[in-house]
């Protein structure tokens, strides 16, 4: 990842050698606020998918790790429109600068190595010699623009690791090799749904975090399929007709329907059965 300051030229740059996930896209940018000592007032990414899902008539969607770390941290995002050159060209003339002052030529030992020596650099070279088209020393004029960085917040330096994962049209996701299941009707297009680590076992919960959706004992086997047998049975249409019928018996109240959403939300998948006089909660085995 490479950063530069639109002001004072200041840079920063960090290396992976694996492919950039957002949750290490991220704990790189943490790293770059901390290195820099503030946040700007508003980033400029170029287009990618671990930053952004989708643009829905200029309302971006983002993943959803970036955007708790955005809203988090408090930054504004500007993304580069596609073969818009004036709107990348700073960044671009950094990794280039990069590549071809710094990495040309050197050899790799490790990854701590590599960019132990990178930071090296910038101190000595790239932020301390004078930029060929500003001639100012970016160093120099980034003590004048530090002033003008926001705070990091406190309670945020390392984000910790979000698992996320797409649902599949067969209502499974895909972790580690193996498919779990979830629901039938979970499936809807794009939809994400985050995995908690639960000792020997993962929990599927909705992208928010709040729903639980389904526990799976984990799998030490490869390519199975891990799956509850009552998540082939399709539940929603009698839970609806449950719903509806014992907002009946509550009077059809606003306090008996906040209620009925509130024990609904936190038991699903399970169902409401009840008698003539009496409600009962049971798990559908």
């Amino acid at each position: 990842m490479e950063a530069v300051l639109s002001h004072s030229r200041y840079k920063y740059c960090e290396w992976s050698d694996k492919p950039l996930t957002t949750n290490a896209f991220v704990h790189m940018l943490t790293n770059c606020f901390e290195y820099l000592g503030g946040v700007p007032e508003e980033l400029v990414f170029d287009q990618d998918k671990i930053l952004a899902v989708r643009e829905n008539y200029d309302d971006i969607i983002y993943t959803h790790e970036f955007e708790k770390f955005k809203q988090a941290i408090g930054f504004k995002v500007y993304l580069c429109r596609p073969y818009d050159p004036e709107s990348k060209g700073l960044v671009k003339a950094c990794i280039k600068y990069v590549k071809y002052n710094f990495a040309a030529n050197r050899v790799y030992d490790s990854l701590c190595g590599w960019n132990a020596a990178c930071k090296d650099w910038l101190v000595r070279t790239a932020n301390r010699k004078q930029h060929g088209i500003t001639k100012k020393v970016p160093s120099e004029v980034f003590s004048d623009e530090k002033a003008h960085l926001r705070p990091i917040p406190h309670t945020i330096k390392q984000p910790a690791a979000i698992i996320t994962r797409q649902v599949r049209k067969d209502n499974t996701v895909l972790f580690e090799g193996n498919r779990y299941s979830v629901p039938v009707g979970t499936f809807k297009p794009g939809i994400e749904v985050e995995i908690k680590n639960q000792g020997n076992s993962r929990s599927i919960w909705d992208i928010e975090g709040e729903t639980l959706i389904a526990t799976h004992v984990l799998s030490k086997d490869k390519g199975k399929l891990i799956q509850n047998t009552n998540h082939r049975r399709d539940h929603s249409q009698r839970i609806d007709e449950l719903y509806q019928k014992v907002l009946g018996i509550l009077g059809n109240t606003e306090a008996a329907a906040t209620l009925l959403d509130a024990i609904r939300k936190v038991i699903w998948p399970f169902a409401l059965v009840f008698k003539r006089w009496n409600l009962v909660i049971i798990l559908l085995l």
